[in-house]
């Protein structure tokens, strides 16, 4: 996506630091300033763990 429309800002997000691991060495070699990507961890809201 970020390729094909050069003037858009793409982000990415994946729980998965391998896959972003990855995917900023697959931006760097295709030079796609406009494509950035993040990790997060996956916790639950708060109020719906258990014992809260």
């Amino acid at each position: 996506m970020g390729y094909t429309l050069p003037q858009a800002q793409c982000l990415g997000i994946d729980a998965s630091a391998r896959q972003i691991e990855q995917g900023q060495a697959l931006l760097a070699e295709l030079n796609l300033p406009n494509v950035r990507n993040f990790g997060c961890a996956s916790q639950p809201a708060r109020g719906n763990a258990p014992g809260t």
